[in-house]
């Protein structure tokens, strides 16, 4: 049965591990871990190149995801994933966002800085498991 159990109750986000990338060094060293965030930005390419030929209609769109720091915690985070990003040459799978820049990206007064992911996107899961079942068919 297509779209039944967890990946069938999908809410909406369609994403690479990106903002992984730092703890799939420390499980799979710094090679494993950009095969696999390069493994998972392409099966998000797939999802599009599938949704675009197919001609579904589940509301696809990948125009990035937003994650905002809003304490001094969160953000000292964010300053060690984008160091570790850039020790390990893979600082080019996202854009670090200043305060100033956060702020504008999500109209919160709070943000302290963020990261936009840019293999990152929506879908609306039960159109897009239809589609595909439709295509199966």
């Amino acid at each position: 049965m297509c779209g039944l159990g967890a990946s069938g109750r999908n809410g909406g986000w369609v994403n690479g591990w990106e903002d992984a990338f730092p703890s799939l060094v420390g499980r799979f060293g710094a090679d494993g871990a950009r095969w696999l965030v390069e493994r998972s930005a392409d099966s998000v390419r797939e999802i599009e190149r599938t949704v675009t030929e197919g001609g579904l209609d589940c509301d696809f769109s990948l125009k990035s995801r937003l994650v905002i720091a809003l304490s001094e915690a969160q953000m000292a985070r964010m300053d060690e994933d984008a160091a570790g990003r850039q020790r390990h040459g893979t600082a080019d799978l996202v854009t670090i966002l200043d305060a100033d820049e956060a702020k504008a990206a999500c109209g919160s007064p709070r943000a302290l800085g963020g990261v936009l992911l840019k293999t990152a996107g929506a879908v609306q899961p039960a159109l897009l498991v239809q589609g595909l079942r439709r295509l199966a068919l």
